[in-house]
């Protein structure tokens, strides 16, 4: 048996100080999305970092 991964995947997203991180995959382990985008999560706190996400 093998698994196809096609249809399912997993996406993580890693707030730090000076960035905002970005990566999902397949089951197979085929990267589909891989971003990094510089952003000062300390100058606009929790309530600026989150809302962000979308529009990057």
């Amino acid at each position: 048996m093998a698994l196809h991964g096609a249809h399912v995947g997993a996406l993580g997203m890693e707030i730090n100080v000076d960035y905002i991180a970005v990566h999902g995959t397949d089951l197979s382990g085929r990267v589909l999305v891989e971003r990094r985008i510089v952003h000062d999560a300390v100058g606009s706190g929790p309530d600026g970092s989150v809302p962000g996400l979308p529009t990057h």
